[in-house]
């Protein structure tokens, strides 16, 4: 019953617009109210802090200061034009672009709001001046940005593992061919749709000269996370020592490479990933206080309990799995996500016998989706803030790539291979 009155309670407060870090605090609060557990109250305070007490959270800070210093030296238009390259003459060119340099910026970036704002900002008003259409111009942002959060190095797969005590080396690589899937199936919504409505293409050449230059401008910025990567897979540095040196390169490539940052945008970058990073670990201290009610209601065994009778039908659990994540990712954003259900859910993955990298790549794919779904995903409202759309509107856009997202996350779900291939290859534990 107390259960109840607190879910009650978070539902309440998501109707009525609270931030999400409130919401989880209040909920958390709720359930001692409810239960007359006083006693708990001065240890409240503890376990806000405890939430946020991790060596390995200390690499956020860094990531995201690596990603905005790289944004701030025009990395950007590079990986535009870089992109552009690529897809040659393909039809529908630019929208192709904006997807595969939404693909390449989320190995930088690793934020999918980060990649609107920047490869957002960039091609929606030049598809819209190619004669795009504002709303699909908008929903083809949307779509291809929620593969930030999935290519490593990502922030949210940093989270995840930080919760279940995962390796987060083999979660990076765990997460490369379900981010290759994410993008290609993007491109070839935008092929499908750009053939049957007749967008337009690129006829021009490049010369060879601005080829070799759009690829070694590009070269120079997708080192980092080639480094970060083989660093931590090889066991040359921990992710915290990861994210240290990912800001070295970021302030040489950015300083000494491009010569384009300055000083205030090494202090705007440092005021800024001190923000986006307090915002986040507030939430992950409230969050806290939510977790341990559920842990104190031992939420996780009756989950198991809940499921009892189908366990000998993995299939058909994941598949509840799936549609309640993809139903939690409409309301809360991914870090709430993760603290709240990634414990629940993992006893039970594991009680009929998924493996933890796999699983992990199912719930992140879940909750990811949700960002991009009304009526609340946080990715559709940016985009249609960036680009003065309804969000409704382009959410009508958005359906031919939700439905190549699901075919994905069908594909990852049911095909383990997807997600344990290279974890196995490498030698990680799986």
């Amino acid at each position: 019953m107390s259960l109840l009155i607190v879910c009650s309670v978070m539902l309440i407060l998501l109707v009525l617009g609270m931030p999400v870090a409130l919401i989880m605090g209040f909920s958390g609060l709720t359930y001692f109210l409810v239960t007359g557990s006083f006693d708990y109250f001065p240890m409240i305070v503890t376990r806000l802090y405890g939430g946020i007490d991790s060596f390995t959270l200390i690499c956020i800070p860094f990531f995201i200061l690596a990603g905005d210093m790289m944004s701030r030296s025009g990395i950007t238009d590079r990986l535009v034009k870089f992109s552009n390259l690529l897809v040659g003459k393909m039809p529908g060119n630019l929208a192709q672009a904006n997807v595969l340099a939404s693909g390449i910026f989320a190995s930088i970036s690793g934020s999918a709001l980060g990649d609107i704002a920047a490869i957002g900002s960039v091609f929606i008003p030049a598809m819209k001046k190619e004669g795009y259409g504002s709303r699909f111009s908008a929903a083809v942002t949307a779509a291809s940005s929620i593969v930030s959060p999935i290519i490593p190095p990502s922030l949210i797969i940093i989270l995840y593992a930080s919760v279940i005590d995962a390796s987060i080396g083999g979660m990076f690589v765990a997460a490369v061919i379900p981010g290759f899937l994410m993008v290609a199936g993007d491109m070839i919504m935008v092929h499908v749709l750009s053939i049957k409505r007749r967008y337009p293409r690129r006829t021009e050449k490049v010369s060879f000269s601005e080829a070799i230059k759009c690829t070694r401008d590009a070269t120079v910025a997708l080192v980092m996370p080639l480094i970060i990567i083989g660093g931590i897979v090889g066991g040359v540095f921990t992710p915290t020592e990861a994210a240290a040196v990912a800001v070295t390169y970021a302030l040489m490539v950015g300083a000494l490479i491009f010569r384009n940052l300055k000083p205030r945008d090494i202090i705007g970058s440092i005021f800024g990933s001190a923000l986006s990073s307090g915002k986040l670990f507030f939430i992950i201290a409230c969050v806290g206080i939510l977790s341990w009610a559920f842990a104190m209601e031992d939420v996780p065994q009756q989950v198991v309990n809940l499921f009892q009778g189908i366990l000998d039908r993995p299939w058909l659990v994941l598949l509840a799995i799936n549609f309640f994540l993809l139903f939690m990712g409409m309301w809360l954003d991914l870090t709430a996500n993760i603290f709240l259900f990634a414990p629940i859910f993992v006893p039970l993955v594991s009680a009929i016998g998924v493996n933890p990298l796999h699983f992990s790549m199912i719930f992140l794919l879940n909750v990811n989706l949700g960002n991009i779904t009304p009526p609340l995903g946080i990715v559709l409202f940016a985009t249609s803030e960036l680009s003065r759309e309804k969000a409704f509107d382009i959410a009508r856009e958005l359906g031919p790539f939700w439905l190549i997202k699901a075919v994905v996350l069908a594909v990852v779900t049911y095909v383990p291979w997807t997600s344990l291939w290279l974890p196995i290859a490498l030698g990680f534990q799986t």
